[in-house]
């Protein structure tokens, strides 16, 4: 699975547990936030102020491993 902006933060989730820790490293609290559930990763980066493009990277060096 890519990550990209467009993709809904659950599903990451599911697909992928440890990426609650890249979540934890941005002050994300998605793995317990009911927004994760419908929310796509650019509007939680966007409203948390941090960079999409940085958080999808760093998700998608765990769909890598």
């Amino acid at each position: 699975m890519k990550v990209t902006k467009e993709t809904i933060m659950l599903d990451v989730l599911k697909k992928y547990p440890q990426a609650s820790k890249v979540l934890v490293k941005y002050n994300l609290g998605c793995s317990t936030c009911f927004g994760a559930v419908f929310e796509d990763i650019e509007t939680i980066a966007r409203a948390n102020g941090i960079e999409v493009d940085d958080l999808v990277a760093e998700l998608n060096k765990l769909t890598d491993q």
